[in-house]
């Protein structure tokens, strides 16, 4: 339950400290006094977005802080020891916002992040605005009101779990199927790519081998020129070097005779001889070799301008393209035997898809059965709301889709007939604004009457409502307030009544200053009060008599 509540420098609320009870409690207070200021305020404290604008002119921060009750055995007690955060029993939010528009949030004053504080403070409190009639036209709204009526939560989880499943499994075979259409295009061209290489029945090492050849071929005649001259240098001409060398062996043998120290020198002789004529065997065997076919030069030169076409048209150094033909191979290879397996990919999502349409068909089940509940309920409340004909048919039915929504393929609408003999039609096309205030009033009763948030706030949603449905939703909102702490913004004196405490909200200015107050009403108070709100501003003693009568005991 909320404790304590203080504002300082929010809006036009310069220092405001109000404790709360246990029960129902009033608000009430002049139209524009601000009687909703204090909602905003701890709506901050709840994680709502901070606006700069909200500091009060010429402060430099606004701060708000907040008290709960949260035993350790509470869903809140349970969350702030999960996260360390446990503090006697209390829950204590505080949110600071600074002039440039900083925002500063604490949890039993250690600084949190703004989802932690909307987390625990879903579990503290929850707050039912005039907003809630617009929504209950939205379609989408009205399967949520079912939903948190419903009590399957456990299967809506679920359902959303796999739906999630299914999403994944359709993203990961969308994939698959993208990149098997894709190999299939890399797969051609690479086959097209390689089917052209293989045409020139390339060897590894063939284009070195061509190109050398080439160039022996170009230089041919000079390369038999200087075969013949060295062939007659070594031997085949006068002063050749193989018989020079004789001669040179031949007398230092002689001079070994007379000295053998010379021995060595005559084996060096030898061998320089036998080098001699092994050279020269090469380099005749090598001019030998010179001589060859017609055409060959051409030949040569013709398969040199294959791989320099080739490699151009494949972006590789012609010494290259056996090499790219060999990684077109492997890569041609790899596509193939790595191809994804979109069958098993099919069977899995169709696996995955069955489970969530059995999950589907309970949910169907339970919200069908919910639904009838809810529509017995509302219509209850309806006849209590000075709508004795009035009659709510919530209907479910399944949708067709192709997706996968997480709260299952079910759609809701609300039914309406107000009159004897009226067909049922949609909300918006059958219902007054104040037949929509007082349906919509039906609904967040019941909803909050099943919560287990141990406080609730009620923001003027009696909009549009008087007379004798007035004192219904007062008695209404009493009820509740029995099992459950209920905080009311109300304008009406019926609602107010019905209060186990009441506050009352001022507005005084100075002409330069404007400032905004509430405070805890005594019982003769809360009579003159009511006598105001029942008199419309001038209290008179049957007002005064009226509103002891209204203020509930």
């Amino acid at each position: 339950m909320l404790k304590e509540l203080q504002i300082r420098n929010f809006a036009i609320v310069k220092d405001l400290h109000i404790e709360f009870g246990s029960g129902f409690t009033s608000i009430t207070g002049e139209t524009g006094a601000g009687k909703s200021v204090s909602i905003d305020a701890l709506g901050l404290c709840l994680g709502a977005r901070a606006e700069a604008s909200e500091v009060r002119p010429g402060e430099e921060r606004a701060e708000i802080t907040a008290v709960f009750t949260a035993p350790a055995d509470s869903a809140a007690g349970k969350w702030l020891e999960e996260h360390a955060l446990e503090n006697g029993g209390e829950c204590i939010l505080r949110r600071q916002v600074s002039r440039e528009g900083r925002s500063k949030s604490l949890i039993n004053g250690s600084p949190s992040t703004l989802g932690e504080m909307r987390e625990v403070s879903h579990l503290l409190i929850s707050i039912h605005g005039q907003h809630a009639q617009q929504q209950l036209l939205d379609r989408d709204y009205q399967l949520t009101i079912l939903d948190n009526y419903g009590g399957y939560g456990d299967l809506l989880r679920e359902t959303a779990e796999q739906a999630a499943v299914c999403r994944k499994k359709k993203k990961t075979l969308d994939e698959a199927e993208e990149k098997r259409r894709e190999n299939a295009s890399k797969l051609e061209l690479i086959r097209y790519q390689a089917q052209e290489l293989k045409g020139m029945h390339m060897e590894k090492g063939e284009y070195e081998k061509v190109d050398n050849e080439q160039t022996r071929l170009s230089r041919l005649d000079e390369l038999m020129a200087d075969t013949g001259a060295c062939l007659g240098l070594l031997r085949d001409s006068d002063g050749a070097v193989a018989s020079g060398l004789s001669q040179v062996k031949k007398t230092v043998q002689e001079m070994a005779a007379v000295d053998a120290s010379l021995s060595e020198v005559v084996k060096m002789l030898e061998e320089a001889e036998i080098r001699v004529e092994e050279s020269y065997d090469e380099i005749r065997s090598f001019g030998d070799s010179l001589e060859t076919s017609p055409g060959a030069l051409e030949k040569c030169e013709k398969r040199l301008s294959e791989y320099h076409t080739m490699a151009k048209r494949h972006h590789v150094a012609p010494q290259d393209l056996y090499a790219h033909y060999e990684d077109l191979i492997k890569k041609y290879n790899e596509l193939r035997g790595g191809s994804l397996s979109v069958d098993e990919y099919v069977k899995e999502l169709k696996e995955a898809e069955d489970r969530y349409r059995d999950l589907c068909a309970r949910l169907h089940e339970a919200r069908t059965e919910a639904a009838e509940r809810l529509s017995a309920e509302i219509t209850g409340h309806m006849k209590e709301l000075s709508m004795p004909d009035g009659h709510l048919r919530v209907a479910v039915t399944e949708a067709e889709t192709s997706s996968y929504p997480s709260r299952g393929t079910d759609e809701a609408s609300f039914l309406v007939t107000t009159n004897p003999g009226q067909p049922e039609g949609e909300l918006a096309g059958v219902v007054s604004g104040g037949e929509l205030s007082r349906i919509a009033l039906a609904i967040q009763v019941i909803n909050a009457a099943r919560t287990a948030v141990p406080a609730l706030i009620f923001d003027e949603v009696d909009v549009g409502i008087s007379g004798p449905t007035a004192a219904v939703v007062g008695r209404l909102m009493r009820k509740l307030g029995e099992s459950t702490q209920v905080i009311a913004v109300t304008h009406l004196p019926q609602v107010a009544g019905q209060g186990h405490h009441q506050f009352f909200v001022t507005k005084t200015t100075d002409g330069a200053t404007t400032e905004t107050s509430m405070r805890s009403l005594t019982p003769e108070e809360r009579v003159r009060e009511i006598a105001r709100l029942l008199s419309d501003g001038e209290i008179t003693e049957n007002a005064l008599a009226q509103a002891r009568n209204l203020i509930a005991v």
